[in-house]
Parts: structure tokens; C-alpha cells; sequence
């Protein structure tokens, strides 16, 4: 929206709406965190962008309310300035979750594997490793049916 506040009061309804969605969105990012820890990393991600972009229209409404002029591409998030790292770190976690799991299944521990490989592969994250993370999960399932039998 190209206007902005112009009364006090508007300003205000502006900063309780603001400091409405700090709070809601500060409980969603802890969600994705524990979604990325637990391997639902797709989820995080989705989480997360939707916190960056929000965060980036508020910065631009913030700006334009003190009569800053500021583009929403060029902006980079005011609340949340850390999102977008973590954006970029699941990528690691991923690779690390494949890690371990792979010591497990090394270590003939399968079910532990399982445990590491089931989340990441069900939530269907697009990336390198939960792809192998899927190939992997069929070698353990395969080591566990033959190792029941």
C-alpha cells in the first residue's frame, strides 16, 4: 500500500499490529527450529520465507511511515534480521542429519537410522541430501527385513 499513517492514532494501530505479528512470528520461527531440528526441514523453509518476506513489507510500511523511502527488493529485514541465515543453514543440517545417520547404518544401528532418515524423507525437502537420505532409508529398511528374518 503506497499510503502511510498520517494521524497518531494510525501510527499507533500500526505498532500494535507490528508488535502483534513480532510475537506470533517469534513462536513460529521457534517452531521451524525445532521442525528443522527434528529433520522436517521443507517446513522450516516455508516458515521461514514467509518470516522474510513479512518481515521485509513491515520494514518497508515502518519506513514509510517516518517518511523513508525504501524499495522492498533492497530492504533487508528489520524484526528478523537472522531468518534468512537460517534459510541457508538447513542445507547443512541436512547434510548433517544424513551424517549421522549414515554412521548408524554403518554401525548396523538401524533403527536409530531410521529414526534420523523417516522425517527427512516424508517431508520432501528439495535437496541433495534428503535424496540420498531416501536412498539410504531403503538400505536400512532392507538391513532391518533381513536382519528380522
Amino acid at each position: 500500500r503506497e499510503s502511510r499513517p498520517k494521524t497518531v492514532g494510525q501510527i499507533a494501530g500500526l505498532a500494535k499490529k507490528i508488535f502483534a505479528w513480532r510475537n506470533k512470528t517469534r513462536k513460529a520461527v521457534a517452531k521451524a527450529d525445532k521442525l528443522a531440528e527434528n529433520g522436517k526441514f521443507k517446513a522450516a523453509c516455508k516458515i521461514y520465507e514467509d518470516t522474510v518476506k513479512k518481515d521485509k513489507s513491515y520494514t518497508v510500511i515502518v519506513h514509510r511511515t517516518w517518511d523513508a523511502i525504501v524499495e522492498k527488493d533492497l530492504v533487508d529485514g528489520f524484526y528478523f534480521p537472522d531468518v534468512p541465515d537460517k534459510i541457508d543453514g538447513l542445507d547443512g543440517l541436512a547434510q548433517e542429519r544424513l551424517k549421522k545417520a549414515k554412521e548408524h547404518y554403518d554401525k548396523k544401528e538401524y533403527a536409530e537410522a531410521e529414526k534420523l532418515l523417516e522425517p527427512m524423507v516424508r517431508d520432501k525437502f528439495d535437496h541433495e541430501a534428503v535424496k540420498k537420505a531416501g536412498k539410504l532409508l531403503e538400505k536400512v529398511k532392507e538391513a532391518k527385513e533381513s536382519g528380522k528374518k
